[in-house]
């Protein structure tokens, strides 16, 4: 998702003409042109008739239903004016739209949850071993930088923990590279796997 932080426009670009019902500012105009329209989006997916006991037991039925067809440019739109959103309400063909994490709650059918375990131990550290030990397979390895761990390869993680992986990388944390598991990633595969709590309207709302 955007920053958090408003975007402040330009006294010198603030008189540029614009499509006042697509774009928010002429800067919101002037990402989409050079950032935004040809770059291709990560698609969402579902995962009905995939794991239901999982689901059920974290409360996800309506979160990881088969998403319906969208308009790609009007998403775009949707994301090069939310870096100028006013309290997590972004700007979109003239209505405004809120997309903070109580919002996204309510979308998905999803629970607010005060300190989630998933922040929680984002927040304050967790054993990265006992992450790999539990997604991966056996001898699966972190990848090390100079100075920290920084991801292993997808192809080590157990057969649920892949479809997770897929599911959460289009969803929650996106990213169109799937071949390697974040540290991000690895722990919110470890806290679903776990059964521990996630505000799921908190993860989308921070990325």
């Amino acid at each position: 998702m955007p920053p958090k932080k408003k975007f402040k426009a330009t006294a010198s670009s603030s008189t540029t003409v614009f499509d006042r019902r697509r774009f928010i500012s002429p800067e919101a105009k002037e990402r989409y042109k050079q950032n935004v329209i040809h770059r291709n989006c990560i698609p969402e997916r579902g995962l009905e008739n995939f794991l239901p006991d999982k689901i059920h037991s974290l409360g996800w039925e309506k979160f990881t239903e088969q998403p319906t067809a969208v308009s790609i440019p009007l998403v775009k739109e949707f994301y090069v004016n939310a870096n100028e959103h006013e309290n997590f309400k972004v700007f979109v063909w003239a209505f405004w739209i809120k997309f903070g994490s109580f919002s996204i709650n309510r979308f998905y059918h999803t629970q607010d949850i005060p300190n989630d375990d998933y922040s929680r131990l984002r927040d304050e550290g967790v054993d990265l071993d006992e992450i790999i030990r539990t997604i991966a397979r056996l001898g699966a390895e972190w990848k090390r930088s100079a100075s920290d761990v920084t991801h292993f390869p997808s192809f080590g993680l157990i057969p649920n923990c892949k479809i997770w992986h897929h599911f959460t990388s289009s969803k929650l944390i996106p990213s169109s590279n799937t071949s390697e598991v974040t540290k991000e990633r690895a722990l919110l595969n470890f806290v679903i796997q776990k059964g521990y709590s996630i505000d799921v309207g908190r993860v989308i709302q921070c990325c």
